[in-house]
């Protein structure tokens, strides 16, 4: 047996170029589980460098993605434009990130204070100042992740988060196409695969671009799924456990309008068949209605996988997005998202009522708090995002139909309904 050679991973703070070749030979990535066992199999080397190296790839990629960061919360302050989700839900976000404020903990003046002494910090650590609004969103735009010599202009997330659970690394970088560049989360993450889908379960956001709102649970890229942990639990305190607070039950507001009832009525529904009646009793069930919020979002992502691959031809979608983006309306956008909910098995997937109903088969009490909890998320009527109130008409008024005197829900009647016929046959035995 021939002698192993000894291979440096780190030397003087860098990696030397026999380590980056390796890194970079996407051959190895299919022979072998990660670096680690294709080293021990050929070289000889320090387990402590190791170590070393994997941090020193995860710290790149972090350093990075809070400089971009910066960029677009800065350019974002300076030219007004802060997205469709408005300045407090980005400003929330970003100051969550930097503090690392977990969503159990309510902002202060204090937290506030500190984030903009932060964020006015930044802009002359990383040279921002004398940005126009043009050279500003021209230098965003050329801002992409570099590793190993390489830069990841095209999908990066993917590709980066590629070498790192090949180092070994727990962490995943998420990207989407934001302005002419990208915004990106960095944190640890676990992984699962359903169909042809990855699914990254975001357990700890490291750090993220201020775009990536807490209300924003899932985030969906070509076949990749970011569940957000972080943001999850965000839904449960600021929605759910408020429900409990005094000025929030409906009964003590007798001026609330009644879209605002309504929706009351809606979330207390839910938190009763929970049988919770405190804030303090929904904390002992935390973990299982996280659960059933998670199942039910991540089944919504998927099925737009069978809306889109399957259910309709891409040309037509095109032409009706293209329509939806000229005119500024969201029905398509609406549509998309209903036909979502309630797609039927198809190639492995399905959607979230379909999995409701598949649930109600062996535990109704459970898909009945997943069917009232997702009926609550479904109304915006109570909010100011009149965009999505087309996609509320649609939900809530299918939604109702199976809904019984007592409140129990028809699963039955649901699942007939969801039947997916071609064009051809629709036209003869239309189905939902």
């Amino acid at each position: 047996m021939a002698k192993r050679k000894n291979l440096v991973l780190i030397e003087d703070g860098q990696i030397p170029d026999s380590v980056a070749s390796l890194l970079k030979d996407t051959s190895l990535y299919s022979r072998y589980q990660n670096l680690k066992a294709y080293l021990d199999e050929e070289y000889t080397y320090e387990p402590a460098d190791y170590r070393r190296l994997v941090a020193f790839i995860e710290r790149q990629v972090y350093d990075q993605v809070l400089a971009i960061a910066h960029l677009q919360y800065y350019l974002m302050n300076l030219t007004g434009d802060w997205g469709d989700t408005g300045e407090q839900q980005v400003k929330i976000s970003f100051c969550r990130s930097l503090l690392g404020l977990g969503p159990e903990i309510p902002l202060t003046e204090a937290h506030a204070a500190e984030f903009y002494s932060q964020v006015d910090t930044a802009v002359y650590t990383y040279g921002f100042e004398g940005l126009t609004p043009d050279t500003g969103k021209s230098l965003f735009e050329s801002k992409v992740i570099q590793l190993l010599g390489i830069q990841f202009k095209a999908d990066p997330g993917p590709k980066v988060t590629q070498i790192l659970r090949f180092l070994g690394s727990k962490t995943c970088l998420v990207s989407r196409p934001f302005w002419k560049g990208f915004a990106y989360i960095y944190g640890d993450a676990i992984h699962r695969t359903k169909a042809e889908y990855s699914i990254w379960y975001m357990v700890k956001e490291r750090v993220r671009c201020g775009s990536y709102v807490m209300s924003n649970v899932a985030t969906v890229t070509e076949h990749n799924i970011c569940m957000r942990e972080e943001a999850l639990a965000t839904v449960f305190y600021q929605k759910w456990i408020q429900a409990f607070e005094p000025r929030r039950i409906f009964h003590f507001v007798p001026n609330a309008d009644e879209f605002s009832r309504m929706s009351m009525a809606i979330k207390y529904h839910t938190l009763g068949l929970f049988g919770v009646k405190t804030a303090e009793e929904l904390e002992k069930v935390k973990k299982e209605f996280l659960a059933d919020m998670r199942e039910t979002v991540l089944h919504h992502e998927l099925a737009h996988g069978i809306t889109k691959d399957y259910l309709f031809p891409f040309e037509r979608m095109a032409i009706a997005q293209g329509i939806d983006s000229y005119h500024k309306i969201a029905t398509y956008e609406g549509l998309i998202e209903f036909l979502s909910d309630f797609a039927p098995p198809t190639h492995d997937l399905h959607g979230p009522m379909w999995n409701m109903a598949e649930i109600a088969k062996t535990d109704r009490k459970r898909a009945e708090r997943m069917f009232y909890m997702y009926f609550s998320d479904v109304f915006f009527y109570d909010t100011e995002d009149e965009h999505m109130y087309d996609y509320s008409d649609m939900m809530c008024l299918i939604m109702i139909r199976y809904v019984n005197q007592d409140l129990s829900v028809d699963f039955d009647k649901m699942k007939a309904d969801m039947v997916y016929r071609g064009l051809d046959e629709a036209q003869d035995k239309p189905s939902l």
